[in-house]
């Protein structure tokens, strides 16, 4: 017998990344087998407070109200302009200039410039240029950031994992 785990997409909370938690929800909707005139209800349960409230107050027209119970993307439109701050800058502009938060590890670190670059260039961004040198720039260790910038990934994980091993062996001394 063969068990199959479906991953949950995380909790969405305001601000945040709305494109990439819908394509996570989407997924696991999908994997669920989710009835789709229960989806709307589902995403719901998926949002922090403040996000909920900004959904709930939103106004669907009955139209609009039935399109979504058939199909939840018709409703991406009007969450992605609630649950999008307008003040938020472009994934490729924030890519530039993430760096390394104190209490950030190098796996979290690379998460998240991983997450900004499938943002700015899509999902090619594991191997784009751009991406690896924001992360090797972004590293707050400088030892590390500069044995990182003297060589070639040709992938952001080869990266993230040269950096976790140089890293140790800096804590090792």
């Amino acid at each position: 017998m063969t068990t199959a785990y479906v991953v949950r997409p995380d909790k969405y909370v305001y601000g945040e990344d709305f494109d990439l938690f819908f394509r996570q929800f989407k997924t696991f909707t999908k994997n669920v087998k989710c009835d789709p005139t229960a989806c709307y209800d589902v995403l719901l349960g998926f949002l922090d407070k403040k996000s909920y409230q900004i959904v709930k107050a939103i106004t669907f027209t009955a139209a609009e109200k039935t399109e979504i119970d058939g199909d939840i993307d018709k409703a991406l439109p009007k969450l992605k302009t609630a649950l999008t701050p307008t003040d938020k800058m472009p994934a490729a502009i924030e890519l530039k200039f993430r760096k390394q938060k104190a209490d950030e590890s190098l796996s979290d670190f690379g998460f998240a410039i991983q997450n900004l670059g499938i943002n700015a260039f899509g999902m090619d961004a594991l191997s784009n240029g751009q991406v690896i040198d924001a992360f090797c720039m972004g590293v707050r260790n400088p030892e590390v950031s500069a044995k990182l910038l003297t060589n070639q990934f040709d992938t952001l994980s080869a990266a993230i994992a040269y950096a976790q091993t140089k890293e140790s062996s800096e804590t090792i001394k």
